[in-house]
């Protein structure tokens, strides 16, 4: 792994059964502080490794560009046809922003237990 984050700056680290995450998944980079001087970013969705992999591309590519990620600020461009936001959120006692992914509705703050889980331990604001 260690070769791996030095020839590309990061890595994706997966935590599938963990109960202290919501859908006890904990999908999430490191690195991202290093070579974008951004906070890592994770999803709490359990979905297929390859989709996350190629979310955290695209936010990747975004972040080269110059792009910078805020949390409660709904971002078009990251994956086709939806609206995404983030949220500060804790992994494994480092702050990172989490990736809040919408119901197939579309909405950000679903009712729909999987959806809605994405919120839980999320920090609201910060001093």
């Amino acid at each position: 792994m260690n070769g791996i984050k030095k020839e590309i700056g990061w890595v994706v680290h997966y935590v599938f059964g963990d109960d202290k995450y919501p859908n006890s998944t904990n999908a999430h980079t490191h690195g991202f502080e290093t070579k974008y001087k951004h906070l890592n970013i994770q999803i709490c969705l359990n979905i297929d490794p390859q989709i996350v992999n190629s979310i955290f591309w695209g936010i990747s590519r975004l972040l080269d560009s110059g792009k910078k990620f805020s949390p409660e600020k709904k971002y078009a461009n990251i994956i086709e046809d939806m609206n995404v936001m983030f949220a500060y959120a804790k992994s494994n006692n480092e702050l990172v922003l989490r990736l809040i992914l919408p119901d197939e509705k579309g909405n950000l703050r679903s009712e729909m237990k999987i959806f809605k889980e994405q919120w839980d331990g999320v920090i609201p604001h910060l001093t």
